[in-house]
């Protein structure tokens, strides 16, 4: 059963209010797939042409590297090292270092392992890998596959820890609980499922979505698991009370695809097929801003850097959009 959802208030503090700056078009010559911001406030972008490209905080483009030679899905920063993991349509994890002096785009990129920067290359084999996600301390990556399961590897020597069937078809997303060794994961029939690592056993299971879900996160302390769907809303979810449900967010006319919380645990953002950018307020469960006109297509990242200061967008239309918290 649902409960009423607790509402927090905020005391003196106002709500993070976020403004547009830096405007990248073109940024990629296809769409833009993926978007995660570095520890060192890099925002690292994977797209449908094959690259990844790595941008400064203030909107510049620092390299470009070819990530593979088919579209990068997913792309996920090292919670502590100038480090992030890519993978493409091809099922390669692939891990590369940030730093500009490591990271050039080679000069003959018609061998994929000798691009600089590539740390390691994991192959999960044929459908066996999508959207990525790094533990709390980097140890481990995630993933979801098209067959229904969840993988799970050690990120340095790229050993398969975990390998769970989920009963359901192909898993979309998956998300790190920074409290706990446990992760979720959601897809295509609208059910999450939260796995303990340790124990390697399925301890709860939503019926979340009655579309698929193409998004989930947990709030920065844990307290909350987000999960944006196809059906055009946003779920919350009290992860420290057996994962009730708390509340739905509406206001997409369109599939939710991009989804991130903020550090301070009062907002989260959302991108949509709508071409939308919308922030919400969790106590008060409406949006609170709303970025209709910046997107020409489908928004599919919506990222917060690591204290909320910075926020970004990119999708189908190849434009990253970097926007600044204000008071």
């Amino acid at each position: 059963k649902a409960f009423l959802p607790r509402r927090r208030k905020c005391g003196h503090r106002s709500m993070p209010n976020y403004t547009p700056a830096t405007r990248v078009d073109s940024a990629h010559e296809d769409g833009i797939w993926s978007a995660s911001w570095t520890a060192g406030d890099r925002l690292v972008t994977g797209s449908a042409d094959e690259h990844l490209c790595v941008w400064s905080a203030a909107g510049e483009r620092e390299r470009r590297i070819r990530a593979a030679y088919v579209g990068v899905v997913s792309v996920e920063a090292h919670p502590k090292d100038e480090v992030v993991a890519s993978n493409a349509i091809d099922c390669a994890i692939r891990c590369w270092a940030v730093d500009s002096a490591e990271a050039a785009e080679p000069s003959d990129p018609a061998d994929p392992e000798a691009y600089a920067g590539l740390l390691s290359t994991i192959d999960a084999g044929p459908v066996e890998c999508w959207q990525l996600a790094y533990s709390r301390d980097g140890r481990h990556i995630a993933s979801g596959s098209q067959a229904g399961a969840l993988n799970v590897w050690e990120s340095e020597s790229g050993t398969q820890v975990l390998r769970v069937e989920t009963q359901d078809q192909f898993v979309m997303a998956v998300a790190f609980s920074p409290l706990a060794d446990v992760v979720a994961c959601g897809g295509v029939d609208g059910k999450v499922n939260v796995f303990d690592l340790e124990s390697q056993k399925l301890v709860h299971r939503l019926e979340a979505h009655a579309m698929p879900i193409r998004e989930l996160r947990f709030s920065r302390d844990g307290t909350y698991l987000f999960t944006a769907s196809d059906d055009r809303t946003v779920n919350c979810w009290d992860a420290k009370r057996n994962y009730l449900f708390v509340q739905s967010f509406e206001g997409h006319k369109a599939w939710v695809l991009g989804l991130d919380a903020h550090p301070d645990g009062r907002t989260f953002v959302t991108g949509g097929a709508d071409h939308t950018v919308r922030i919400w307020d969790v106590a008060g469960g409406g949006c609170v801003q709303s970025f209709d006109s910046l997107h020409a297509d489908q928004v599919w990242a919506t990222e917060f850097n690591d204290t909320g200061a910075l926020l970004a967008s990119a999708g189908e239309d190849g434009v990253v959009q970097f926007y600044k918290a204000t008071q």
